[in-house]
């Protein structure tokens, strides 16, 4: 103690030491709320609590999603450290409570994250950029068309993440007018022979306009063959271009169907007003069914090559059809009936589960017409029967033994007609039947 404290009085020195206690008290009390202790939360002064954002900004273009993140430091253990997520604007951006952002509309918002109770947050902007179309698709590519024929052209405008735009405007017109014309929603109509061109284009100006061009090959539908797929389904129309050809026939349209290899298949025609498949030879033939036969209101061939079919109309009656092609069930795989032509060599399966077998002899047997059918199988002798649509036995051959051959010869009447051959194997049969039908 100085010599100038021990002369103090003594109520005069208390008040001092008291003093000071206070003082070090509130020094202690500051440093530690002061972020040395995070559990010392109840001081004079608040900790720090810091809000990262990751990224700092964001761009998304309309349609698109994209990430946001807030990391947290600083705190109380005692804080909240949940972080929610708000927008300024949920017209252009949305925010989830993970931090995903979904672009809605072009134009600019926040997304804000909050935590520690509300007590720090931290906002990201967000720039939606509009959509904008950077392609135009015209369909078909390349079609034909008739003189007086029309056909519907589509077009569809994407944008530039691959999205079609639905409400985007197309402007069509005709580069050929003289050829052909078109409607405003892309209808084109022929007007003379020749190869037209139609373009589809957006509604901007100059060179910012996207474009796409069709064209299409107009010729009188009585010279017309246009080549179609098989398993797909083309519509047609029955209009003005239809012409009487050489044969005699109103032609609507007429296809080709090539097949690389023998082929199961049938083609259908579903029509709206009265129009009828004709069978044409392209490089091969084509076998047509009964008018009468429900079952398959179609023509069917199995062997390799292109085919021709006509499509007429009794009279220019405005309607639309359809042709579909679509695969036949394979003989070797399938109990239903299977449609085969003449002159081919084809197997056929017998098993347990399917112990005969009927296939539809295609085209229909001509008046005094000679047909040859015979089969065979190795591991049990087969019994074949020539029948009528209707069930009844024409004829019957049966192999004696197995691996022998069952042959039938018959020679029709005067009358034509479709005959059904039935293939039936021994109990517990299971093996491919070879079969040949020769006209």
């Amino acid at each position: 103690m100085s010599i100038r404290t021990m002369f103090q009085p003594a109520p005069q020195r208390r008040w001092q030491r008291t003093l000071l206690a206070s003082l070090l008290l509130a020094a202690a009390t500051i440093a530690g709320c002061s972020g040395g202790d995070e559990n010392s939360c109840g001081g004079i002064i608040e900790p720090v609590r810091v809000l990262t954002p990751s990224p700092t900004s964001l761009t998304l273009d309309v349609g698109a999603d994209g990430q946001v993140a807030a990391s947290l430091s600083g705190g109380c253990s005692s804080d909240s450290r949940a972080v929610q997520w708000t927008t300024s604007d949920a017209q252009v951006a949305t925010v989830d409570a993970t931090g995903k952002v979904t672009a809605i509309s072009g134009g600019s918002a926040t997304v804000t994250a909050t935590a520690f109770d509300d007590k720090a947050r931290v906002s990201i902007p967000v720039t939606v950029r509009p959509r904008v179309a950077t392609t135009l698709d015209a369909r078909p590519d390349v079609d034909t068309l008739s003189p007086l024929g029309t056909r519907a052209l589509t077009a569809s405008v994407r944008d530039q993440r691959n999205v079609i735009i639905t409400s985007a405007p197309v402007v069509w017109r005709s580069l050929t007018p003289n050829l052909a014309t078109v409607s405003v929603t892309g209808t084109v109509n022929a007007i003379a022979a020749g190869t037209a061109s139609i373009q589809a284009s957006t509604p901007r100006v100059g060179a910012d306009s996207l474009r796409d061009t069709v064209r299409i090959l107009i010729v009188t539908a009585c010279s017309l063959v246009r080549p179609i797929q098989l398993g797909t389904t083309f519509t047609g129309r029955i209009d003005a271009s239809t012409c009487e050809n050489f044969l005699g026939y109103r032609v609507a349209n007429q296809y080709s169907l090539t097949a690389a290899a023998q082929t199961y298949y049938a083609i259908r025609l579903t029509s709206t007003v009265p129009t009828a498949l004709v069978p044409l030879v392209v490089n091969s033939a084509l076998y047509g069914l009964p008018v009468a036969d429900t079952a398959v209101r179609a023509l069917g061939v199995i062997r390799a090559g292109t085919f021709g079919i006509l499509v007429t109309a009794p009279a220019q009656t405005p309607g639309t059809y359809t042709v579909t092609t679509e695969l036949n069930p394979d003989p070797r795989t399938t109990c239903v009936t299977t449609d085969v032509s003449t002159d081919v060599a084809f197997n056929t399966a017998i098993t347990p589960t399917c112990p005969s077998r009927d296939i539809r002899i295609l085209p229909v047997i001509a008046a005094r017409q000679v047909v040859r059918i015979t089969a065979a199988a190795s591991s049990f002798p087969v019994e074949i029967e020539l029948r009528t649509t209707a069930g009844v036995v024409i004829q019957r051959a049966v192999a004696g033994v197995a691996g022998a051959t069952a042959t039938i010869s018959f020679t029709n009447g005067t009358t034509a007609r479709f005959g059904i051959l039935r293939v039936t194997g021994s109990a517990g049969a299971n093996d491919l039947v070879a079969v040949t039908i020769a006209p």
